[in-house]
């Protein structure tokens, strides 16, 4: 007979000939230097639950119970009700009263066999969050009284409390093994628990230089009380290139252009796990960005990761904007992480914003929150992402020769809001509603451009011009509908719905007055794994385009 039965996560397929004993839960037996493994990236271990007592224990039940209740069938055995005598033999490190709360068989309670599967699992996890990996259960010893009471042993197989004393590490080319063994932490050394291994190879799953864990291992040391934790890892190529190349149509007599940007990361330098990044991008034929971050992780040997970034935007020959920025962020856990920022920034009108835009200096201190409960990083298909920052900044405003501003000392608070759901529907599809929200609270009227948030395109509103529109409170939602075709590959539609306000003087009295609008943009999206890279394609409407006025983005993401 074989059978293939899901419990937990980490359980895989289990076969076994004949219809002998009763079955066993539990791992395998520790002999020599054998061990439990893992494989399919489950980043957990294997725990072999002998799921065929479906049937056997229904078979044994057929044979116990008395005639009275075998005339009606298999009916009846909803009758059969669990009596008090419940025995549980062979434990040892914990008492029996421990065990018995431990369990969802309850006197008097109608018998289930999910209830019984569930019981037998919440001992063997009790038993592995405490230094069991090999405990093994077998239920035994089935009786059922003429009033169909069900009674029956639980006998307990603890085998050797395990301490785990070594992590040994295998198909490492490129990182370092004291990086990985920092990331593991201390978790999985001392007594052996589910737990904390799975937390800790849940870190190792999240780096971004490591493609996955193709095996985990638990190996028998000199002694069977010791053991070997030996964990295989696949390596993701370190670097990569990208590039956008979008094109805005004419329109009003406007020539047509082509925009885009190209990125450059080197990650984990040296095997060190350090990351740097290059960018560069044109969202017009007048207007350029430029920024370099690095980022290092486990400043000075502690846990927090250091990012430093530079960056310097020219927009539109309106102002050109210099800014330093460094980050100190900490992981509460393996989900949720939080962070303090602090930067710098000046402003310097150009030749089109020298008549109403001051000479500033900016100093800005903030705080970062994320919950990260994707179910993968790169194409997820379900779970959550959100991450909000709140900054506090102190602006100097200095006159020019063209410019006097009206306040030379300025406050400013920045909020910011963003929440990503992804919600599985049928099998490979998933359902994407994402909800962004910016706000800025100032005591200036007239808030500088350089200053409010910026609102179209590919990152946000899609069919319009990248940062078409601005303002000092935006907010806009993406729609998508998602056909997922492999691990990094998809297909969707989208529709994206955005708002936009601001304040602005107007009038020989400076009367202040607000500006708004809203927007909507739909169109569909393509992601492509292939030998070249990754390669994306997005078009996009927005309202009142025709088809040839859409705007196209296409991009390539290649590691090497």
């Amino acid at each position: 007979m074989e059978m293939s039965k899901r419990t937990k996560e980490n359980l895989e397929k289990v076969s076994y000939a004949g219809l002998g004993a009763p079955p066993t839960w539990g791992s395998p037996s520790l002999s020599g230097r054998g061990g439990i493994s893992v494989r399919k990236n489950a980043f957990v271990f294997q725990k072999t639950l002998k799921y065929f007592l479906t049937i056997l224990f229904t078979g044994l039940l057929c044979f116990l119970i008395p005639s009275s209740y075998a005339e009606g069938g298999f009916d009846k055995l909803d009758e059969v009700w669990i009596s008090d005598d419940i025995r549980i033999e062979g434990n040892k490190f914990f008492d029996t009263e421990k065990l018995l709360s431990e369990i969802n068989l309850k006197h008097n309670s109608s018998y289930n066999l999910d209830l019984l599967e569930r019981s037998i699992e919440a001992i063997l996890t009790l038993y592995e969050e405490n230094g069991f990996p090999y405990c093994q259960i077998s239920p035994s010893h089935f009786r059922i009284s003429e009033g169909g009471g069900l009674s029956f042993s639980f006998l307990v197989e603890e085998g050797p409390r395990v301490m785990v004393r070594e992590v040994q590490l295998e198909g490492l080319k490129t990182t370092k093994r004291a990086v990985i063994l920092r990331e593991l932490g201390t978790s999985p050394l001392g007594f052996f628990s589910q737990s904390r291994l799975n937390a800790s190879l849940e870190r190792i799953k999240r780096l971004s230089y490591i493609e996955g864990i193709e095996e985990t291992q638990l190996l028998a040391g000199e002694n069977p009380e010791d053991g070997i934790l030996k964990i295989t890892l696949v390596e993701r190529r370190n670097n990569s290139f990208s590039g956008i190349l979008g094109y805005a149509p004419s329109v009003g007599g406007r020539k047509g252009n082509l925009l885009g940007s190209v990125d450059l990361v080197f990650d984990n330098i040296f095997g060190t796990g350090r990351r740097t990044e290059w960018s560069w991008s044109r969202k017009d034929p007048y207007s350029s960005e430029f920024f370099f971050l690095y980022r290092e992780p486990w400043v000075f040997g502690f846990p927090p990761t250091l990012e430093l970034k530079v960056s310097q935007l020219d927009y539109d020959s309106t102002f050109l904007q210099l800014s330093f920025s460094a980050k100190l962020l900490f992981n509460s856990t393996n989900r949720v992480s939080w962070g303090v920022e602090g930067g710098w920034e000046k402003v310097v009108p150009g030749s089109a914003g020298k008549t109403y835009l001051p000479d500033s200096r900016k100093y800005r201190l903030g705080i970062i929150f994320s919950v990260d409960l994707l179910d993968q990083p790169h194409n997820p298909r379900g779970g959550l992402l959100y991450q909000a920052t709140i900054s506090y900044a102190q602006k100097r405003n200095f006159p020019t020769s063209f410019f006097t501003p009206e306040k030379q000392k300025v406050s400013l608070t920045k909020i910011s809001l963003d929440l990503n759901h992804f919600l599985p529907t049928l099998k490979k599809q998933t359902f994407f509603v994402g909800l962004h929200l910016k706000g800025l609270s100032t005591d200036e009227n007239q808030v500088p451009i350089s200053d409010q948030f910026k609102l179209g395109g590919i990152n946000s509103i899609r069919g319009y011009l990248e940062e078409e529109f601005f303002g000092t409170q935006i907010a806009w939602t993406n729609l998508e509908y998602r056909f997922l075709s492999g691990q990094n590959s998809r297909f969707f539609l989208f529709g994206d719905y955005g708002f936009f306000q601001r304040k602005v003087l107007s009038g020989t009295d400076k009367a202040v007055r607000k500006i708004s609008g809203k927007k909507f943009g739909y169109g569909f999206g393509l992601r492509i794994d292939s030998k070249a890279g990754l390669l994306g394609i997005d078009y996009g409407l927005g309202e009142g385009d025709s088809f040839s006025q859409g705007k196209i983005h296409f991009g390539v993401v290649n590691r090497f």
